[in-house]
């Protein structure tokens, strides 16, 4: 998961965003991490790409 999708016809940006961090959450307490999507939202965050996805970017030429 990179980041949130753009939403589907019926919904807004805004809940998409929501529905982007309550998967991070729910994530989280699997590993029993439980913080709350709002707390969630406000810490800063980066995205690593796994081995796959930097072969295939290289090998594509991005």
């Amino acid at each position: 998961m990179v980041g949130p999708d753009e939403p589907a016809p019926e919904r807004t940006q805004a809940e998409a965003l929501h529905d982007y961090w309550d998967c991070i959450a729910s994530l989280l307490a699997a590993q029993q991490i439980q913080e709350p999507t709002e707390e969630l939202v406000k810490l800063e965050h980066e995205v690593r790409f796994g081995p796959r996805l930097q072969r295939l970017l290289a090998s594509s030429g991005r």
